[in-house]
């Protein structure tokens, strides 16, 4: 059945709340996308069982919660809106709630994980960032919940959902708007495509972050293709690396190099 999403806040994280931008999680898993906790600091002993300080059902989806500062944020699907919720992190109250209408009908093997997003939401440059099932995608005020910018419903929604997980570099949000087109780096203040790369259909899966010998990398896992996108000090790409695969998943031993195609 659908997963509901809940969240709950128990003493041993709430007490560093206080502590903006040493326990933030704003985005999927974390920070650097390793899913390491930064500045998290053991207790002396742990307590036999935590004490629960609030809870909230706020809808249903598989989005990671983000924790921004003094404020939890959740992406989820009520009724036949996406929903993204601000609550306050120390006592669970709901500070704004926003959404648009989501029309979505998963394919039959995608059914029994129903209609909420799976993509978890991008905190960014003071905007939420969320890519929802279907792939639309929607830039919102993080302070009070307006939309600033969204993209047009994709003329056809991917079978079993769009779930890739936006990133935030460079002034750029970049995700697969999961329209079976090309990985896209949108402007983060006005949703102006500024590239985009590749042209297949693509994987349920997301990118890795990396930082190798002072170059950015973006690795994106599309049906037939592996594209790592890599340009010095700066992530928007001008060549990228393309791996081929067999049908079976194997790689082949060519490769060839793909020049990223670019819009203004």
């Amino acid at each position: 059945m659908p997963l509901l999403a809940l969240i709950v806040a128990v003493a041993a994280t709430v007490a560093g709340f206080t502590q903006a931008g040493v326990h933030d999680y704003p985005q999927w898993r974390g920070p650097h996308r390793d899913g390491s906790a930064a500045g998290f600091e053991a207790p002396a002993s742990w307590p036999k069982a935590l004490t629960r300080r609030w809870k909230a059902d706020v809808g249903e989806g598989y989005a990671t919660p983000l924790v921004v500062g003094d404020r939890v944020y959740a992406f989820t699907r009520i009724g036949g809106q996406e929903t993204p919720i601000a609550l306050e992190a120390a006592t669970g109250a709901e500070r704004w709630r926003s959404g648009y209408p989501a029309p979505y009908s998963p394919g039959p093997p995608a059914a029994a994980h129903g209609a909420g997003p799976k993509a978890t939401p991008l905190y960014y440059e003071g905007k939420l960032f969320t890519l929802g099932i279907s792939g639309i995608v929607t830039a919102f005020d993080a302070a009070a919940g307006k939309i600033l910018w969204q993209t047009a419903p994709p003329a056809e929604a991917p079978f079993f959902g769009a779930a890739s997980s936006p990133l935030g570099e460079s002034g750029l949000a970049i995700v697969h708007p999961g329209n079976y087109g090309p990985l896209t780096a949108f402007d983060s203040a006005t949703g102006a495509v500024k590239w985009t790369a590749g042209g297949d259909g693509f994987c349920i899966t997301d990118r890795r972050h990396a930082r190798r010998r002072a170059a950015d990398r973006l690795r994106h896992h599309r049906q037939r293709h592996r594209v790592a996108l890599r340009r010095p000090r700066a992530l928007a790409p001008s060549v990228g690396r393309r791996r081929r695969l067999d049908d079976a998943g194997g790689e082949r031993r060519h490769h060839h190099r793909e020049r990223a195609s670019t819009k203004a």
